[in-house]
């Protein structure tokens, strides 16, 4: 059997990276002005390399930002870089997570009052900067327990925390500080879905062989992960699917996944993927044979358009009596040439040849002089409706990733509330459709075909609740509507 894979709930993206990215794309979108990131927006190469191709770069040092749109990374940044920029006339767009800028106003208000400011975090790190900017010349950074040993003690302190800090660590760290001072003003700011993530991460190890931590290299959540994970498995730290070895899973059977704030959904899925393939090839030639067959038809959207052809076979010998499996191939040539590869167009192309598709598939009940007086429309409407909720349950697989690249895909367009509308009227539609056959039909077979728009929401359902699901298993979850509906109505075609 191959690995049994589990990733974490709360792997990837957290609220205050999504919202610095939003802001980012949001200014990207609607100017052609030079955009700029002080420093890195996050701390995750992929993504940066994405918004490079879209002509977001870093700010350089010497480079004249009047005029310019600057973002202010998810980290923050000092109060003296603010008014240098503003000096300098840069259009300043503030990504600064909320979460972390909550953690600057309690270090601004208490240095102002004289109080001494204690940071437990990283030192050097963006963020822990960004706060002692605020703390002047009262702020102090230690990593834990043992340099708060160090600490001479006093009457009064103000304590704060990164907002990616173990909590275990603060609070052993606190533990100490309180000892040393006569009032200690502890406050908690690690961020709770920090505090999830690491929970949710110390809980998998402990249930699994190996832990594979996803995340870039300079990223500070993401080596807390793995010092979380390491004390309870064997343990790695990667950036992509490319850095996974096949002798790392000698002998393991479970392999647990999770990933840091900044790690995007498709990266996650890339590496969960890979795994998947080596638990595969490591039982042997046959079962990876298989497992590459399978994953080609998914990756070239074969069993979408094979499954799809058989779903216009069953309609069509339902309507005319017998499947025409001449025209029954030429469909199945037509989608899968329009989605080889998982090649995604614009909305409007896809839409077109969704049309054109659709138009020829009912070209044999327009020709035929026996059935004139079956309505055309309503297998075209069906059909047609089918392969628009497909194409675009598969374009909300990939939003994040097009978003961030700048593909045009209807969901990039549109916000997610138009698109479940849109997703609403096709099911409707396709479901009206389906009752029209009925009653023009009423033959065991057109039933079915009324459950191939309702199995494939289920579907989608299901995978909204798994956002870093393996790709091959959420196509073929998606296609398997068709493939269940076309079984369905030659089942119940032959039965009538």
């Amino acid at each position: 059997m191959p690995f049994q894979i589990r990733v974490a709930e709360t792997a990837g993206f957290c609220f205050g990276v999504r919202k610095a990215l939003d802001k980012l794309l949001e200014i990207r979108n609607t100017t052609r002005g030079p955009v700029r990131t002080l420093g890195p927006l996050i701390h995750n190469e992929q993504v940066l390399e994405a918004l490079k191709t879209r002509s977001v770069d870093e700010l350089l040092p010497d480079e004249d930002v009047a005029g310019k749109h600057v973002i202010l990374r998810a980290h923050g940044v000092t109060p003296e870089t603010r008014d240098m920029l503003r000096a300098r006339e840069a259009v300043i767009c503030d990504a600064t997570c909320p979460k972390v800028a909550q953690v600057q106003a309690i270090v601004k208000k208490y240095s102002q009052k004289g109080t001494p400011v204690i940071i437990i975090g990283d030192k050097g790190h963006a963020e822990v900067d960004g706060l002692l900017g605020y703390a002047g010349d009262r702020g102090l950074v230690i990593t834990g327990p043992d340099e708060a040993e160090d600490l001479p003690g006093g009457d009064d302190v103000c304590v704060v925390a990164q907002t990616t800090q173990d909590r275990q660590v603060f609070n052993e760290t606190v533990d100490i500080i309180k000892r040393k001072y006569t009032q200690c003003r502890e406050f908690n700011t690690i961020c709770d879905a920090t505090y999830e993530r690491q929970e949710e991460t110390r809980l998998l190890a402990v249930r699994s062989d190996v832990m594979v931590v996803v995340g870039g290299r300079n990223s500070a959540n993401t080596k807390r992960l793995f010092e979380i994970a390491a004390p309870h498995c064997r343990s790695i730290m990667i950036q992509s699917a490319a850095d996974l070895e096949p002798s790392f899973f000698k002998g393991v059977r479970r392999v647990g996944v999770t990933a840091g704030a900044s790690t995007p959904a498709w990266v996650i899925r890339d590496v969960v993927d890979r795994v998947h393939a080596i638990g595969w090839e490591a039982h042997g030639s046959v079962p990876a044979l298989l497992y590459r067959a399978i994953r080609w038809s998914s990756v070239t959207h074969f069993s979408w358009a094979a499954g799809a052809a058989l779903v216009y076979s069953a309609l069509m010998q339902i309507v005319t009596g017998t499947p025409l499996w001449i025209m029954t191939l030429l469909i199945f040539a037509l989608i899968w040439t329009w989605r080889l590869k998982g090649c995604r167009l614009n909305p409007w192309v896809d839409s077109g040849v969704t049309v054109a598709i659709s138009v020829t598939a009912v070209l044999p009940l327009i020709a035929d002089p026996v059935i004139t007086a079956m309505p055309a429309m309503a297998p075209a409407v069906y059909f047609g409706s089918l392969l628009l909720i497909r194409l675009l349950f598969n374009d909300c697989l990939y939003v994040q990733a097009d978003r961030i690249a700048g593909h045009k895909t209807l969901p990039v367009l549109l916000c997610d509330r138009s698109v479940r509308r849109i997703l609403s009227i096709l099911i409707a539609v396709s479901f009206l459709a389906a009752l029209l056959l009925i009653r023009l039909r009423n033959a065991p077979g057109t039933y079915a075909l009324a459950a191939a728009p309702m199995l494939t929401v289920c579907s989608y359902r299901y995978l909204l609740r798994r956002p870093t699901w393996l790709t091959l298993k959420a196509n073929i979850l998606l296609d398997i509507s068709y493939w269940i509906t076309a079984a369905g109505a030659f089942l119940g075609n032959r039965m009538g």
